[in-house]
């Protein structure tokens, strides 16, 4: 765990910071660095290893009132410091999926997505990660005031990540588009009502 936390920091400390906002703070990049690193947790019971991430989102999925108090903290800079991000700057971002997706996309439906996912610009990464079966998701996303964030100036490996009650609507069904080589559904991120 201290190396861990060794390496995430000096990965922190050697992040261009001319392109973050003024308002993500060092603790702030310091949590999202630390969430978003391909390093590698050992489960204590051996079994194959897994990053903090997918941990934590593991949890929070689950809504597991013991692990939010106790990384509240860390939740508060995690959060935070995503929020202040800039939204991601063009019109489409993509994720790929197993095939077992693909039935609950009907034409019309509003979707939430309840934690943080990764997405990406490269429908050939999402293919990647979709498998020979899966499905890609491609989503439109708002130019101003999306839930969508810019990652890129943080993690060289992913694009964008979608915020936590990411609202989606599903404009088209699974169809396959040949230039991908997959079945794609349509999604559209609606603009926010005022507050």
């Amino acid at each position: 765990m201290e190396q861990m936390l060794l390496e995430t920091s000096q990965a922190t400390k050697a992040l261009d910071l001319s392109e973050l906002p003024e308002q993500v703070s060092g603790e702030m990049r310091f949590a999202i660095v630390l969430y978003m690193s391909g390093l590698k947790l050992f489960n204590p019971l051996g079994f194959p290893r897994q990053s903090l991430g997918f941990l934590l989102d593991e949890h929070l999925f689950k809504q597991d009132q013991q692990l939010l108090k106790q990384a509240h903290g860390f939740l508060y800079y995690l959060m935070t410091g995503l929020s202040r991000l800039p939204s991601w700057p063009q019109p489409y971002l993509y994720r790929g999926v197993g095939a077992e997706s693909r039935e609950a996309y009907v034409s019309g439906r509003t979707c939430f997505w309840p934690g943080l996912c990764f997405a990406t610009s490269n429908a050939s990464q999402a293919r990647l990660s979709a498998g020979p079966a899966g499905v890609i998701l491609r989503i439109r996303v708002l130019q101003e005031g999306s839930h969508s964030r810019d990652l890129r100036s943080i993690c060289r490996h992913t694009d964008a990540i979608l915020l936590p009650n990411f609202k989606t609507q599903v404009l088209q069904e699974a169809k396959f588009d040949s230039t991908i080589g997959l079945e794609v559904v349509e999604f559209v991120e609606p603009q926010q009502a005022a507050l």
